[in-house]
């Protein structure tokens, strides 16, 4: 039986309840994703069929605030449509907003906002790919999943009565130790994390360098390739470390990657540019030598004060308000969360590159 996959990616979405428009970008739930239905019965193996039901209703949008910190600590699964996990449909549940706000395409989303609730009833979602999704207060009942992977901002996961991410959080802890260091507010600790960030990236470079050639520029599964990888955290110290943490209105770097909409709107950033790796680490050192001399001298006093962003129009404008710490906190999960994941996709290449080939 061939299966056909389901991608459930967000979509604008336009409604109007009660004679009053709302609009709201298709981030902010997964009920607001337009994707491509399954016809009313769906074949399963045998070739029998059996009918999926779908209801819908519309509730008042009551999520949680959510500290922007933790909208960050998202921004972790960068996808090759420039989109970022969390970044924006994260934005818009934080609640601390009351006034309309952009979406990535240019819809408003004004507050209070509806909230369609989609319920899935005896529906065969095998092999479904949510990408860019916000699963909050979904209720999982009675489901089969075996082998699944989320990948995400994940609080409050109860698995079968029991609230696994604090499990999680721990075994990341012990994987990881510099995660702890992370978390820290004294500059000690961050330059210890930031020069042992730098470390891992320079491993990897090696490892990469050691690999079939082309190696950096392979993606896996959808995702970013190395290149890409570090093309993007070098958007990223453009726009959270030298805008947002130093206040510098200098031009981004034109070999930057960042999401789609930003790359369209400023005129700086080339979607087509084709840079080497060599190149895109020579930018990298620069910024690196960069954060570690300011880390150096800053002290906890200045990482507490308001940081400051440029009172203008350019990426990313939602970090005004925020604290010199939770501006460099981005710039330092980004460096953590991208590693990990170009090492992951590393890793699969290279079980690829060493799998036996099938006799044909």
């Amino acid at each position: 039986m061939v299966r056909q996959v389901r991608v459930f990616e967000p979509r604008n979405h336009d409604l109007d309840l009660g004679g009053q428009a709302a609009q709201a970008g298709g981030q902010l739930s997964a009920g607001f994703d337009r994707y491509d239905r399954a016809p009313e019965s769906q074949k399963v193996a045998g070739g029998q069929a059996r009918p999926c039901t779908h209801f819908e209703q519309v509730f008042p949008l009551a999520h949680d605030a959510l500290g922007m910190e933790q909208v960050e600590q998202a921004n972790r699964v960068a996808r090759p449509s420039g989109a970022v996990v969390g970044r924006h449909l994260l934005e818009m549940h934080a609640g601390h907003r009351a006034k309309a706000t952009r979406t990535p395409g240019g819809v408003s989303v004004g507050r209070p906002s509806l909230l369609i609730v989609r319920r899935f009833e005896d529906e065969d979602l095998t092999g479904a790919e949510f990408r860019e999704c916000d699963l909050s207060g979904a209720r999982l009942v009675g489901v089969v999943m075996q082998d699944a992977e989320i990948d995400g901002l994940v609080t409050g996961l109860v698995v079968n009565g029991v609230e696994v991410m604090p499990y999680v959080e721990a075994e990341l802890d012990r994987r990881y130790p510099v995660r702890v260091l992370l978390r820290s507010d004294d500059p000690s600790d961050l330059g210890a994390a930031w020069r042992e960030l730098q470390g891992d990236w320079a491993t990897t470079v090696e490892r990469v360098r050691s690999m079939p050639e082309g190696s950096e520029r392979q993606g896996v599964d959808g995702e970013w390739s190395m290149l890409e990888t570090l093309r993007h955290l070098v958007f990223v110290h453009d726009s959270w470390f030298r805008r947002c943490v130093l206040g510098v209105t200098e031009p981004f770097t034109a070999y930057g990657l960042g999401p789609t909409d930003v790359m369209d709107r400023e005129p700086e950033l080339d979607p087509s540019a084709e840079p080497t790796l060599d190149e895109v680490l020579a930018i990298r050192a620069r910024h690196a030598a960069q954060v570690e001399e300011w880390l150096a001298g800053v002290t906890t006093e200045q990482l507490a004060q308001t940081a400051p962003v440029p009172d203008d129009d350019r990426w990313p404008p939602y970090a005004r308000g925020r604290t010199v710490r939770q501006c460099l906190g981005t710039v330092l999960t980004e460096e953590f969360e991208h590693h990990r994941f170009c090492v992951r996709d590393l890793d699969k290449l290279s079980r690829n590159d060493t799998a036996p080939e099938r006799s044909s």
